[in-house]
């Protein structure tokens, strides 16, 4: 009866310290995402797999933020006829990614402002003068060659030291980051701190 008991027990230790043992491999083969590749991530998932496979994040990350410098503090007015009315700027809007073209050594990179994340500011609803959409580098390089506009001016240039398309950082633009902090576009504001324009 005795010896009975002691089996029963021996067996009891023997499953359990089987089922720890089981527990601890089981634990070991859990593969926890390190905070390095958690960021890698994040960074690849804002970008368009595209601009990636291209390397050319930098000149996206350019086209944007200028296009944003030259724009930010212009109101948004619409035609009447579209029924849309706001009292925003294009600084506060989200500026969409639109798509690339590549022709031998350019590679011309576009976007559109979005009112309201589903509207898409074209001319045809604008007020504003024609706005750029995007502009063009030459392979290998990270400055902008031109800009690109859907007017029947589809490309310029300007050396023009007092314009915004070859002088972004003017006065105008950091006193409107400084002002408009809780309403600037995140993404534009987060660029600009980067770029040491405001703290």
């Amino acid at each position: 009866m005795r010896q009975l008991k002691l089996n029963g027990i021996g067996s009891l230790i023997i499953l359990v310290f089987s089922f720890s043992s089981f527990s601890c491999v089981q634990k070991k083969e859990i593969k926890i995402p390190s905070a390095k590749s958690k960021i890698n991530s994040d960074i690849a998932s804002s970008y368009p797999a595209e601009i990636i496979d291209r390397k050319i994040e930098r000149q996206y990350d350019l086209v944007k933020w200028r296009l944003f410098c030259v724009y930010c503090d212009n109101p948004v007015r619409f035609i009447s006829s579209s029924g849309l009315k706001t009292e925003l700027t294009f600084g506060s809007l989200d500026l969409k990614y639109a798509g690339l073209y590549q022709a031998n050594d350019t590679t011309e990179i576009y976007f559109d402002f979005y009112f309201e994340d589903t509207i898409k500011c074209v001319n045809t609803i604008l007020e504003n003068p024609p706005i750029a959409t995007g502009a063009g580098f030459l392979s290998g390089t990270d400055s902008i060659s031109y800009f690109t506009s859907s007017s029947t001016m589809n490309r310029f240039w300007t050396n023009d030291p007092g314009s915004r398309f070859s002088s972004p950082i003017q006065k105008e633009v950091v006193e409107y980051l400084k002002k408009n902090k809780q309403s600037v576009n995140t993404w534009f504001y987060n660029e600009s701190k980067r770029r040491g324009l405001v703290n």
